[in-house]
């Protein structure tokens, strides 16, 4: 009974578990969402330098990331 061959699922809800775990964790840790959002933001304010909210949005990403200036 316990070596009976695997059924293939039904749906394919779980096909990606543990497939890019590690390149996961050090996306996480590396913190590379914030730093892309950052350098989108400033790329904007090149086109938009008026614009008082996306000045504020750059605050406080360099906030987050502990970025000074």
């Amino acid at each position: 009974m316990t070596d009976a061959p695997q059924k293939a699922k039904k749906t394919k809800k779980g096909r990606k578990v543990g497939r890019a775990a590690n390149f996961c964790t050090r996306y996480k840790n590396e913190h590379r969402r914030e730093k892309n959002k950052l350098r989108r933001a400033l790329k904007r304010q090149k086109q938009h330098p008026n614009d008082s909210c996306l000045a504020a949005a750059i605050a406080n990403h360099k906030l987050v990331l502990g970025i000074k200036s």
